[in-house]
């Protein structure tokens, strides 16, 4: 154990050398995304990447996304873990495998980064590259050093010294509404520039909410033909710290019994299961109940989704934007808040229509929306004031357009 230790060390010291002598050399045009660790093709930077690639359009009139990269001054370019390519391949998305050689001599050299998780700290970051830092949702569970305040372990102490040395190495940082930027601030302590916008990958909700076409191939993606008409349900929980399986991967504990939603609610409703990236989830997809945990992009499963079931997940006010029936499915409540990660406020006590504690408690909500029983089953943010205006994409590619060179 000791020599593993040592081993990871020694790498890592020499990738953070490696890392500070090229980031020496003259910077390329080129702008680097990155999404849930090279997972992805997703989320806040997939928003910002595809509207930078239509401004590029604009100046070159490319006839596609990748001639676009060919043809300008900027280079736009995704890191992507080693097994996780298919997305980018069948996107047409131009990539470079992380830790590769190409990635080590192209990402110190490039001019922005576009990143939306903390990084490892060995990935030392030049002076001159500008780092955005999108995150990835409005927090409820708390982050940053605020884990760190009710957890007083090792494990966590460090993470929170961590996180603190990661967000003083951010240019920028996009905040989605007021609330957020204020506990970023503290959770972070974060004292640069913020960039208040909305969140990029909302744009979709706000612009698309009513595009039939977009939908229909939505759900042809994830083999569902549009002459189906039952409800889909999208069931999304987070992690639990509490669920560890190794230092990075946390086991996804089911709560929905599958086999009972098969017989009680399969004629009505197609359920679409999405673990979180950080879970194991590997469950079979069948007619009824589908594993969209791999597909590329949860705002567009938000978008054809009819309801909505989560508990602590930020999608909660992703969702709340097309005003549609959802419900928090929250049986470890207690635990979850009080003991195990912590919430920021109390989010159930105004939305107790919304509220199940029990497998029982959720069929009992799903058949009442269902049935249409239920007179207010959308969430209520009157504490978040929001600003999505569909317009954060555009936003945060001007702010890079301000530190590259896009010729006309």
């Amino acid at each position: 154990m000791l020599m593993i230790m040592l081993t990871q060390q020694l790498i890592e010291r020499l990738v953070a050398l490696s890392f500070f002598v090229i980031g020496l050399f003259p910077k390329k045009e080129v702008v680097y995304f990155e999404s849930m660790h090279g997972r992805q093709y997703s989320d806040n930077p997939r928003a910002i990447y595809e509207q930078l690639v239509s401004l590029c359009s604009d100046k070159k009139s490319p006839s596609s996304q990748s001639s676009s990269n060919e043809k300008s001054d900027l280079k736009l370019i995704w890191g992507v873990k080693k097994g996780f390519e298919s997305d980018f391949v069948d996107a047409a998305v131009p990539y470079m495998t992380r830790f590769s050689l190409k990635w080590f001599l192209l990402m110190p050299r490039a001019r922005v980064w576009v990143i939306n998780t903390r990084t490892p700290l060995w990935l030392v970051k030049p002076k001159d590259t500008i780092y955005i830092q999108t995150w990835h949702g409005t927090p409820l569970k708390k982050i940053g050093i605020d884990v760190g305040l009710d957890n007083k372990s090792s494990l966590y102490e460090k993470y929170s010294r961590d996180f603190v040395k990661e967000s003083a190495r951010w240019n920028y940082l996009l905040a989605p509404n007021p609330y957020s930027k204020d506990v970023f601030k503290e959770a972070f302590q974060y004292s640069g520039k913020m960039v208040c916008c909305g969140y990029p990958r909302n744009d979709l909700l706000i612009n698309e909410k009513n595009n039939v076409d977009l939908k229909r191939q939505i759900k042809e993606n994830i083999g569902l033909s549009n002459k189906d008409e039952r409800k889909i349900v999208l069931y999304c929980p987070t992690w639990r710290d509490n669920n560890r399986i190794n230092s990075n991967r946390y086991r996804f504990d089911e709560g929905i019994d599958f086999e009972k939603w098969e017989m009680d609610f399969s004629k009505d409703t197609v359920l679409l299961v999405r673990g979180h990236y950080l879970t194991d989830y590997k469950g079979e997809s069948d007619g009824n109940i589908i594993n969209v945990s791999n597909y590329e992009d949860v705002n567009q499963l938000l978008l054809i989704a009819d309801i909505l079931i989560t508990d602590y997940s930020s999608v909660m006010f992703d969702y709340s934007l097309l005003d549609r029936p959802l419900i928090l499915y929250v049986p470890d409540r207690d635990e979850y808040a009080y003991r195990t990660r912590g919430i920021y406020f109390d989010i159930f006590t105004e939305n107790k229509q919304l509220i199940a504690e029990s497998k029982i408690e959720l069929e009992s909500k799903l058949e009442a929306i269902l049935m249409k029983n239920v007179t207010m089953s959308v969430l209520k943010t009157d504490n978040i004031a929001n600003w999505e205006k569909g317009i954060a994409s555009q936003k945060a590619a001007e702010l890079i357009s301000k530190h590259i060179n896009i010729k006309s």
